[in-house]
């Protein structure tokens, strides 16, 4: 009987298939050494953790590991020729960065372990940087969706039946219009750039902005500048800054929150466009920008 790359898989004693892998704990997000049990991505990895290391310079090395507090070894389904292509994914489960991600190998077919170089994309989008729409949810009378609105602040959503044939009412105690964007400047591995890194990010209903938040790949520095246009004026330029004196700031750390905002232009209408600048960078080679929204 011929065994394909999946056999393989399930024979070494992992089973899953060369196209989707078993999920890692945690993702690394600098160069690793390969050996012992040092927080990684916030959190401390216990023996036989599985550990995607995507981030070494020397990109031979990358893969998925069996954490140990001695060396490393790369796992079951990540330690031969045929165990992986270019493609091959990946979910990480843990972390501050990498909960809850997705990674896809980068490398040249066939792919040669110990050999070949191996890159990690993370599954989100194209362009150099990925937009997220956090849901927006809204609740009604059920039998009469005409009479459709948004939700109070609160803690959760309760649905009751009166009886046989009656109408089943929601009770809303949970801010169902909150929402939010996510946009990720990546360096590909090298310090990132200053200058423009989205090009239009379009806002999909009038509210108004409730607070910024940047998180890091690793401690250091950078300014972001956000402009906001009209689709007919398209692009934002300077000019068009909303932030005033108190851009979006990372010094020195690997995270920052601002929810006052002060000086902003913080509303803004369906179709409005975002457009993100670089003003200044240190040692930080990616970064998640993340604004809070809510719908008015």
């Amino acid at each position: 009987m011929v065994q394909g790359p999946s056999m393989v898989d399930r024979l070494d004693g992992v089973n899953e298939g060369i196209g989707v892998k078993a999920p890692c704990r945690l993702k690394t997000t600098a160069n690793h050494a390969l050996s012992g049990l040092a927080a990684i991505d916030g959190v401390t990895p216990v023996e036989d953790d599985r550990i995607l290391v995507g981030s070494n310079t020397d990109a031979k090395t990358n893969g998925i590991y069996d954490a140990s507090s001695g060396v490393w070894s790369r796992s079951l389904d990540f330690n031969g020729n045929r165990d992986i292509v270019d493609g091959s994914r990946v979910r990480v489960t843990a972390g501050t960065v990498g909960d809850g991600t997705e990674w896809a190998v980068v490398a040249t077919n066939p792919v040669i372990i110990d050999t070949s170089e191996i890159a990690w994309e993370q599954v989100t989008g194209g362009g150099g940087g990925n937009f997220i729409q956090a849901p927006y949810w809204t609740v009604g009378n059920v039998t009469d969706l005409t009479l459709e609105r948004a939700g109070t602040a609160g803690t959760g959503i309760t649905i009751t039946d009166g009886g046989a044939n009656s109408t089943i009412t929601v009770a809303v105690t949970a801010n169902v219009r909150s929402s939010g964007v996510l946009y990720e400047i990546d360096g590909q591995g090298s310090v990132i750039t200053t200058g423009i890194k989205a090009l239009g990010i379009r806002m999909p209903f009038n509210g108004t902005i409730t607070g910024v938040y940047l998180y890091a790949d690793q401690s250091g520095s950078i300014v972001i500048d956000v402009w906001k246009d009209t689709h007919a004026n398209y692009a934002p330029t300077v000019a068009d800054s909303i932030c005033a004196s108190a851009k979006p700031t990372i010094s020195s750390a690997t995270k920052s929150s601002d929810t006052t905002l002060t000086g902003w232009t913080t509303t803004f209408s369906a179709g409005d466009l975002l457009r993100l600048n670089v003003d200044s960078v240190s040692t930080v080679t990616k970064v998640d920008f993340n604004l809070g929204l809510l719908k008015t």
